[in-house]
């Protein structure tokens, strides 16, 4: 279990999404299957997800953190 700042990016377009988690595996977990469903809460992600595809996009682990930093 990793505690920290997390990104989702777009290679093709270079932008990024930014998040924290207390549990960031399972957080990814949740992001990619809202956005395999069409589901996910950020509009402009999910066009962009279903624009280029998932092969366009990469999950780093910016900085893990201790639970008292989240």
């Amino acid at each position: 279990m990793t505690i920290g700042i997390y990104a989702i990016v777009n290679n093709e377009l270079n932008k990024v999404y930014i998040g924290k988690s207390k549990h960031i595996e399972k957080r990814w977990y949740e992001h990619s299957a809202h956005l395999r469903t069409n589901s996910h809460h950020n509009k402009e992600l999910q066009k962009d997800w279903f624009r280029y595809g998932e092969d366009k996009f990469s999950f780093h682990i910016v900085q893990e953190c201790s639970p008292v930093e989240i």
